[in-house]
């Protein structure tokens, strides 16, 4: 640019030949004329004016290769120091305004200390803040009134001594208080001074009179409604406030932000905290999901089908299992765009299909139809691509879930084997579905084709009994409901349960009654369970050694599908299960 102005500056200046039409007036009072002569004065006024420009121009240039040494030096300075932030060197090289420049040095410096901490040594995190703290200070030496470099002045200054141990942390606590409460003036609605003033007040907190720890709170509210500052203020505020539901007050209401505190608080076997941020959880998600449905309508009135099915995909992925959110699943499956499905999303199909499964096979199926097959392709189309493999029973069982007879039909005759005891779901639903088309013959020969062990269970003779029926035959259909009747229980041992991925779950036909024991075999008295009960959660509780779980849950008469779902570390083995205030006690 310098070059160009030069060059620019020579071609209007230069006193180059110009032509000029000269007139006089001789002694008879007539006008005489002569060409090609140069006008003195002009020529004067232009050499005149050549002088400044090129002086210009050339402060200009120096100017410019100074700016162009001093970055370059501080890209050297920098450079070896960032490592993997190599983006940022990229960004300072290609950065107009030295100044800025440096605060970009400067905040990349503290973010590589606070995201390696635990590869850094000590000298290294100490020798990068002090670098950091360096070029805030030059920067602000020449603009004071530039909110980045007062933040990183003071986010430098107080991370150093705090991870040096230096006790002016707090004797001189203003050098670092001070540039971070002007940046919050400098930067008002930026939350990283904020979040830097918050982290270091968790850190003193025990020493903050009560008036600067109401401060502190507001402060902390603002810096955990930044999501890059979220996860680092989180942890300690939960171990900082008193009590959790403080703690829980100043969490944003976003949904990444109560899935990580449901994590911490798992992980500190906070049953309690567990279960309010779990409570919350759902009201954010609700929420979110009415405002993702919302726009998803206006993007595909709109015409955007891309954009629509990007909001519907996040709405997706964020769907808890539970009942509660079945008809969200629905709704998104039905209002979704075509696609082919990413890894991530795959993943998050794959759990409701394996969630949906047991409930529809006790009669009680929590989606569609239609939706269990578009979910089932999804899977399957993905599952080809990525390498995941399923069982050819569970392939026929979801197709005929979703209603497709003639598919479920067509895997069933490519399998080399069928009479297993893994097969007695698919021909207990097949038989379902030829019952609803009117086919009872050929539904009870489908019947016949379920394995004696698959034989032994409630949804078979409900199966039965619906055949028997539809065949009009009161004799089979009561032996059928006899049969059906030896089944129902008001006690399960603890042999009754099996495993279900991460959970252990149990089938069971009861009686109606006003509650549930279960007893339940844990390694720690710090284990806790999540029961979930015909899809539908119930309640997160601490397992005490030697007392068993009672729940006060309206048990109807008929099939039913509890679930235990053991929490952090600790598996938690359940045993025997009884009805509590039911008949005949």
């Amino acid at each position: 640019m310098p070059h160009l102005f030069i060059f620019r500056g020579l071609r209007l200046f230069s006193p180059a030949p110009q032509f000029s039409i000269v007139a006089t007036v001789n002694s008879q009072g007539l006008r005489s004329h002569s060409f090609g002569k140069v006008a003195p004065r002009g020529g004067r006024l232009r050499v005149a004016l050549l002088v400044p420009a090129l002086l210009f121009a050339l402060v200009a240039l120096l100017r410019f290769t100074g700016y162009r040494t001093q970055r370059e030096a501080l890209v050297a300075r920098v450079a070896p120091l960032l490592g993997v932030e190599a983006t940022v060197v990229e960004r300072m090289r290609r950065e107009p305004d030295l100044e800025q420049a440096r605060v970009l040095a400067a905040r990349a410096l503290v973010r590589q200390v606070l995201r390696q901490e635990a590869t850094l040594g000590r000298s290294e995190r100490l020798d990068r803040l002090e670098l950091s703290r360096q070029l805030a200070a030059e920067v602000l030496h020449r603009r004071p009134a530039n909110w980045g470099a007062s933040t990183l002045l003071g986010a430098s200054t107080y991370l150093g001594w705090s991870i040096g141990r230096d006790n002016r942390l707090l004797m001189a606590a203003p050098a670092w208080e001070a540039p971070l409460w002007q940046a919050t003036v400098l930067g008002p609605g930026k939350a990283e001074p904020a979040s830097f003033l918050s982290m270091a007040y968790l850190e003193l907190w025990p020493s903050l009179p009560p008036s600067k720890r109401r401060e502190a709170q507001d402060l902390l509210r603002r810096g955990l409604a930044d999501p890059e500052s979220f996860p680092r203020l989180i942890g300690a505020w939960l171990a900082t406030a008193e009590e959790v539901e403080e703690a829980l007050a100043l969490v944003p209401a976003q949904p990444y932000a109560w899935r990580h505190v449901r994590s911490l608080l798992e992980a500190g076997g906070d049953w309690h905290g567990y279960s309010l941020a779990t409570q919350r959880w759902y009201e954010v998600l609700d929420a979110d999901f009415a405002a993702g449905f919302a726009e998803a309508e206006a993007r595909l009135a709109a015409g955007d089908l891309l954009g629509a099915r990007d909001r519907l995909l996040l709405i997706l992925r964020e769907t808890p299992l539970d009942r509660r959110y079945a008809t969200t699943m629905t709704r998104v499956m039905q209002r979704l765009p075509a696609g082919l499905a990413d890894t991530i999303t795959a993943r998050h199909l794959r759990r409701w299909l394996r969630w949906a499964r047991p409930l529809c096979r006790i009669g009680s199926c929590p989606l569609p139809p239609e939706v269990i097959g578009r979910i089932a392709h999804a899977v399957e189309s993905a599952g080809q691509a990525d390498g995941q493999v399923t069982s050819e029973a569970l392939r026929a069982e979801t197709a005929l879930l979703g209603g497709q007879l003639d598919r479920g039909e067509s895997i069933q005759r490519q399998a080399t084997e069928t009479w297993r005891p893994e097969w007695a779901p698919y021909f207990i639903a097949k038989s379902q579905l030829l019952v609803a088309r009117k086919s009872t013959v050929e539904a009870r020969a489908t019947l016949e084709r379920v394995h004696p062990l698959g034989q032994n269970s409630p949804a078979y003779w409900r199966a039965r009994i619906a055949v028997e029926e539809a065949a009009g035959d009161p004799t089979a259909t009561d032996w059928a409901r006899t049969r059906r009747e030896t089944l129902r229980a008001e006690r399960w041992p603890a042999a009754a349960w099996f495993q279900g991925g991460t959970t252990t779950q149990l089938n069971l036909l009861s009686s109606s009654a006003h509650g549930l024991e279960i007893q339940l075999d844990s390694p720690s008295s710090e284990a806790a369970v999540t029961v979930h009960w015909d899809g539908r959660t119930l309640a997160t509780l601490p397992v005490l050694p030697g007392e068993p779980l009672r729940l006060p849950l309206e048990v109807t008469a008929g099939e039913h599908h509890l679930v235990i779902e053991s929490l952090g570390t600790q598996a938690v083995t359940p045993g025997a299960v009884r009805l509590l205030d039911g008949p005949h006690r």
